[in-house]
Protein backbone atom coordinates (compact mmCIF):
# COMPACT_ATOMS: atom_id res chain seq x y z
CA UNK A 1 0.00 0.00 0.00
CA UNK A 2 0.82 3.38 -0.26
CA UNK A 3 -0.30 7.10 0.81
CA UNK A 4 -3.21 8.34 -1.67
CA UNK A 5 -1.56 11.65 -1.46
CA UNK A 6 1.92 12.71 -0.51
CA UNK A 7 3.39 15.81 0.23
CA UNK A 8 5.38 18.35 -2.01
CA UNK A 9 8.70 17.02 -2.31
CA UNK A 10 8.51 13.54 -1.29
CA UNK A 11 9.18 10.37 -3.50
CA UNK A 12 6.38 7.14 -4.06
CA UNK A 13 9.24 4.77 -4.59
CA UNK A 14 12.04 2.62 -2.70
CA UNK A 15 15.03 3.81 -2.52
CA UNK A 16 18.65 2.28 -2.61
CA UNK A 17 19.36 0.64 1.01
CA UNK A 18 22.85 2.25 1.12
CA UNK A 19 21.31 5.76 0.52
CA UNK A 20 19.66 6.79 4.30
CA UNK A 21 22.54 8.10 6.14
CA UNK A 22 24.43 5.07 7.08
CA UNK A 23 21.43 2.67 7.41
CA UNK A 24 22.63 -0.75 8.11
CA UNK A 25 20.19 -3.73 6.97
CA UNK A 26 19.77 -6.47 4.26
CA UNK A 27 16.60 -5.71 2.45
CA UNK A 28 13.83 -8.16 2.58
CA UNK A 29 12.46 -10.08 -0.76
CA UNK A 30 9.90 -8.16 -2.62
CA UNK A 31 6.22 -8.70 -1.48
CA UNK A 32 7.43 -9.34 2.53
CA UNK A 33 8.78 -6.57 5.23
CA UNK A 34 11.49 -6.68 8.18
CA UNK A 35 9.86 -7.36 11.94
CA UNK A 36 11.63 -7.17 14.44
CA UNK A 37 11.86 -9.50 16.85
CA UNK A 38 10.55 -8.48 20.32
CA UNK A 39 10.90 -10.22 23.61
CA UNK A 40 9.41 -9.94 26.58
CA UNK A 41 11.80 -8.54 28.34
CA UNK A 42 11.47 -5.99 25.64
CA UNK A 43 7.70 -5.54 26.34
CA UNK A 44 8.15 -4.90 30.27
CA UNK A 45 10.93 -2.44 29.51
CA UNK A 46 9.25 -0.18 26.54
CA UNK A 47 5.89 -0.02 28.73
CA UNK A 48 7.98 1.12 31.57
CA UNK A 49 9.55 3.61 29.62
CA UNK A 50 6.14 4.98 27.74
CA UNK A 51 4.29 4.80 31.57
CA UNK A 52 7.28 7.02 32.93
CA UNK A 53 7.46 9.71 29.89
CA UNK A 54 3.31 10.36 29.15
CA UNK A 55 1.53 10.66 32.50
CA UNK A 56 2.63 9.06 35.66
CA UNK A 57 3.88 9.92 39.42
CA UNK A 58 7.38 8.52 40.03
CA UNK A 59 9.05 8.82 43.31
CA UNK A 60 12.84 9.09 42.27
CA UNK A 61 12.78 10.29 37.98
CA UNK A 62 14.09 12.74 36.20
CA UNK A 63 12.92 14.13 33.12
CA UNK A 64 14.26 16.85 30.69
CA UNK A 65 12.53 17.82 28.07
CA UNK A 66 12.85 20.32 25.25
CA UNK A 67 10.62 21.48 22.08
CA UNK A 68 10.11 23.99 19.63
CA UNK A 69 6.45 24.85 19.17
CA UNK A 70 4.57 26.90 16.89
CA UNK A 71 1.78 28.65 18.72
CA UNK A 72 -1.45 29.44 17.33
CA UNK A 73 -4.85 28.98 18.89
CA UNK A 74 -7.09 26.43 16.85
CA UNK A 75 -4.89 25.97 13.99
CA UNK A 76 -5.33 22.55 12.61
CA UNK A 77 -2.34 20.41 11.18
CA UNK A 78 -2.42 17.38 9.67
CA UNK A 79 1.74 16.92 9.40
CA UNK A 80 5.16 17.54 10.13
CA UNK A 81 8.73 17.28 8.58
CA UNK A 82 12.45 18.08 9.95
CA UNK A 83 15.96 17.14 9.53
CA UNK A 84 17.51 16.18 12.59
CA UNK A 85 21.30 16.13 13.12
CA UNK A 86 22.41 12.61 14.14
CA UNK A 87 24.89 12.70 17.22
CA UNK A 88 27.15 9.57 19.55
CA UNK A 89 25.71 9.95 23.15
CA UNK A 90 26.75 7.67 26.14
CA UNK A 91 23.46 6.39 27.96
CA UNK A 92 23.48 4.48 31.18
CA UNK A 93 21.39 1.35 31.31
CA UNK A 94 18.09 3.12 32.33
CA UNK A 95 18.81 6.09 30.50
CA UNK A 96 16.90 7.32 26.90
CA UNK A 97 17.82 10.45 25.29
CA UNK A 98 15.59 11.36 21.90
CA UNK A 99 15.50 13.52 19.15
CA UNK A 100 12.30 13.89 17.94
CA UNK A 101 8.77 14.87 16.44
CA UNK A 102 5.36 14.76 18.04
CA UNK A 103 2.27 14.84 16.18
CA UNK A 104 -0.51 15.48 19.27
CA UNK A 105 -4.23 16.34 19.90
CA UNK A 106 -6.76 15.87 22.71
CA UNK A 107 -6.75 17.18 26.77
CA UNK A 108 -3.60 16.23 28.84
CA UNK A 109 -6.28 13.53 30.31
CA UNK A 110 -6.97 11.99 26.62
CA UNK A 111 -4.24 12.62 24.83
CA UNK A 112 -3.29 11.18 21.42
CA UNK A 113 0.26 11.36 19.88
CA UNK A 114 2.35 10.00 17.55
CA UNK A 115 5.90 10.24 18.19
CA UNK A 116 9.04 9.76 15.57
CA UNK A 117 12.99 10.42 15.69
CA UNK A 118 16.17 9.16 17.05
CA UNK A 119 16.28 7.11 20.04
CA UNK A 120 19.17 5.89 22.55
CA UNK A 121 17.72 3.52 25.18
CA UNK A 122 18.92 0.33 26.21
CA UNK A 123 15.63 -0.25 27.62
CA UNK A 124 13.63 -0.22 24.58
CA UNK A 125 16.41 -1.41 22.09
CA UNK A 126 18.87 -3.48 24.84
CA UNK A 127 21.81 -1.50 23.64
CA UNK A 128 23.62 2.30 23.56
CA UNK A 129 23.06 2.71 19.33
CA UNK A 130 21.37 5.50 18.13
CA UNK A 131 18.24 4.13 15.95
CA UNK A 132 14.93 4.78 14.69
CA UNK A 133 12.20 5.14 16.84
CA UNK A 134 8.29 5.35 16.58
CA UNK A 135 5.67 5.57 19.43
CA UNK A 136 1.69 5.71 19.46
CA UNK A 137 -0.42 6.61 22.11
CA UNK A 138 -4.53 6.67 22.16
CA UNK A 139 -7.77 6.01 24.14
CA UNK A 140 -10.10 3.26 23.99
CA UNK A 141 -12.77 4.71 26.85
CA UNK A 142 -10.70 5.47 29.86
CA UNK A 143 -7.75 3.28 29.09
CA UNK A 144 -4.37 4.16 27.98
CA UNK A 145 -3.46 1.90 24.79
CA UNK A 146 -0.13 2.16 22.41
CA UNK A 147 3.42 0.87 22.34
CA UNK A 148 6.85 1.96 21.24
CA UNK A 149 7.63 0.66 17.63
CA UNK A 150 5.61 -2.42 16.52
CA UNK A 151 5.49 -3.84 20.13
CA UNK A 152 2.02 -3.75 19.84
CA UNK A 153 -0.69 -4.31 16.64
CA UNK A 154 -0.87 -0.64 15.40
CA UNK A 155 1.92 0.53 13.06
CA UNK A 156 1.51 -0.89 9.37
CA UNK A 157 5.34 -1.56 7.90
CA UNK A 158 4.70 -1.32 4.55
CA UNK A 159 9.11 -0.79 3.27
CA UNK A 160 11.27 -3.67 2.50
CA UNK A 161 13.80 -1.63 3.77
CA UNK A 162 13.49 0.89 6.77
CA UNK A 163 12.38 -0.11 9.87
CA UNK A 164 11.91 0.27 13.30
CA UNK A 165 15.07 -0.46 15.50
CA UNK A 166 17.85 0.58 12.46
CA UNK A 167 21.22 1.82 14.09
CA UNK A 168 22.30 4.58 12.41
CA UNK A 169 26.01 3.80 11.71
CA UNK A 170 26.99 7.61 10.69
CA UNK A 171 27.10 10.34 13.40
CA UNK A 172 28.21 13.72 13.42
CA UNK A 173 31.24 14.71 15.01
CA UNK A 174 32.04 17.57 16.73
CA UNK A 175 33.79 20.19 14.50
CA UNK A 176 34.50 18.32 11.68
CA UNK A 177 31.42 16.96 10.04
CA UNK A 178 27.63 16.67 10.31
CA UNK A 179 25.05 13.82 9.11
CA UNK A 180 20.92 14.23 9.40
CA UNK A 181 18.25 12.48 8.55
CA UNK A 182 14.65 13.82 6.61
CA UNK A 183 11.29 12.50 8.73
CA UNK A 184 8.22 13.21 7.68
CA UNK A 185 4.82 12.16 9.61
CA UNK A 186 1.66 12.62 7.24
CA UNK A 187 -1.92 12.20 7.35
CA UNK A 188 -3.50 10.81 4.18
CA UNK A 189 -6.32 12.93 2.78
CA UNK A 190 -8.37 10.27 1.92
CA UNK A 191 -7.63 7.29 4.48
CA UNK A 192 -7.02 9.49 7.43
CA UNK A 193 -3.76 7.09 8.79
CA UNK A 194 -0.94 8.74 10.03
CA UNK A 195 2.24 8.29 7.45
CA UNK A 196 5.48 7.82 7.97
CA UNK A 197 8.06 9.01 5.43
CA UNK A 198 12.72 8.91 6.04
CA UNK A 199 15.52 9.66 4.00
CA UNK A 200 18.31 11.99 3.76
CA UNK A 201 16.05 14.38 2.28
CA UNK A 202 12.97 15.30 1.81
CA UNK A 203 13.55 14.94 -2.26
CA UNK A 204 14.48 11.18 -1.62
CA UNK A 205 12.71 9.67 1.32
CA UNK A 206 10.74 6.34 1.34
CA UNK A 207 7.19 5.73 2.85
CA UNK A 208 8.10 3.12 5.51
CA UNK A 209 4.57 2.62 6.79
CA UNK A 210 1.80 3.97 8.45
CA UNK A 211 -0.29 4.26 11.98
CA UNK A 212 -4.10 3.33 10.85
CA UNK A 213 -6.76 6.21 11.85
CA UNK A 214 -8.91 3.40 13.66
CA UNK A 215 -6.47 3.33 16.21
CA UNK A 216 -6.93 7.51 17.05
CA UNK A 217 -9.79 9.22 18.84
CA UNK A 218 -8.43 13.02 18.67
CA UNK A 219 -6.10 12.43 16.32
CA UNK A 220 -8.36 10.92 13.98
CA UNK A 221 -8.82 14.46 11.68
CA UNK A 222 -5.88 16.20 12.55
CA UNK A 223 -3.15 17.13 15.15
CA UNK A 224 -4.04 20.31 17.47
CA UNK A 225 0.01 20.36 17.71
CA UNK A 226 3.44 19.56 16.07
CA UNK A 227 6.42 19.50 18.06
CA UNK A 228 9.79 19.37 17.16
CA UNK A 229 12.56 18.39 19.90
CA UNK A 230 13.80 15.86 22.48
CA UNK A 231 13.49 14.50 26.16
CA UNK A 232 16.11 12.95 28.12
CA UNK A 233 14.53 10.43 31.23
CA UNK A 234 16.35 8.45 33.59
CA UNK A 235 14.22 6.00 35.84
CA UNK A 236 15.88 5.38 38.53
CA UNK A 237 18.57 8.50 38.92
CA UNK A 238 18.31 11.79 39.79
CA UNK A 239 20.93 13.22 36.81
CA UNK A 240 19.62 12.81 33.08
CA UNK A 241 21.71 11.81 30.07
CA UNK A 242 22.44 14.14 27.36
CA UNK A 243 20.46 15.60 25.01
CA UNK A 244 21.31 16.38 21.11
CA UNK A 245 25.10 15.79 20.82
CA UNK A 246 25.73 16.51 24.61
CA UNK A 247 27.20 20.58 23.96
CA UNK A 248 25.89 23.70 24.46
CA UNK A 249 25.05 24.79 20.72
CA UNK A 250 27.04 26.84 18.90
CA UNK A 251 24.33 28.19 16.26
CA UNK A 252 27.27 30.10 14.33
CA UNK A 253 28.76 26.49 13.22
CA UNK A 254 26.24 23.69 11.95
CA UNK A 255 29.81 20.83 13.23
CA UNK A 256 29.37 21.97 16.65
CA UNK A 257 25.73 21.77 17.17
CA UNK A 258 22.87 19.33 17.32
CA UNK A 259 20.23 20.96 15.25
CA UNK A 260 16.61 20.77 13.40
CA UNK A 261 16.10 21.95 9.85
CA UNK A 262 13.52 22.88 7.60
CA UNK A 263 11.10 22.56 10.04
CA UNK A 264 7.35 22.32 8.31
CA UNK A 265 3.98 21.30 8.63
CA UNK A 266 1.64 19.51 6.46
CA UNK A 267 -1.45 21.87 5.89
CA UNK A 268 -5.22 20.80 5.05
CA UNK A 269 -4.70 20.62 1.46
CA UNK A 270 -1.57 18.42 1.81
CA UNK A 271 0.97 20.86 1.12
CA UNK A 272 4.06 21.54 3.24
CA UNK A 273 4.49 24.83 4.50
CA UNK A 274 7.76 26.27 6.61
CA UNK A 275 6.39 26.78 10.29
CA UNK A 276 6.40 31.43 11.12
CA UNK A 277 9.39 32.25 13.00
CA UNK A 278 7.29 34.74 14.64
CA UNK A 279 4.74 32.43 16.21
CA UNK A 280 7.66 29.98 17.06
CA UNK A 281 8.16 29.46 21.32
CA UNK A 282 11.10 27.24 22.77
CA UNK A 283 10.01 25.22 26.01
CA UNK A 284 11.90 23.70 27.85
CA UNK A 285 11.52 21.33 31.32
CA UNK A 286 12.90 19.90 34.62
CA UNK A 287 10.86 17.26 36.30
CA UNK A 288 11.41 15.85 39.41
CA UNK A 289 8.63 13.98 41.68
CA UNK A 290 6.70 15.20 39.72
CA UNK A 291 3.39 14.16 37.37
CA UNK A 292 4.84 13.86 33.62
CA UNK A 293 2.47 15.19 30.74
CA UNK A 294 3.68 15.92 27.50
Amino acid sequence: MNPNSIPGGITNKTISSSSICGLQWEECPSGTVPIRRTTRTDLVNAELLLKKTKQVHAKKLGLDIVYAEEVIQDKRYFGGATSMSIHNLTVDLDQTSTSQIWITNGPPEQVNSVEVGIMRSPLVFGDRYGRLFGSWTSYNGAQRIGCFNMMCPGFVQISSAVLFGHEFTQSSIYGQISYDVHLMISRSQITGNWWLSMGPSAESSEQVGYWPSELFTQLKNSASSVKYGGYAVALSQESTPPMGNGYLPQLDDYKKTAFMSKMQFVNETGGLVHLNPQSMQTKRGRYHNATISR
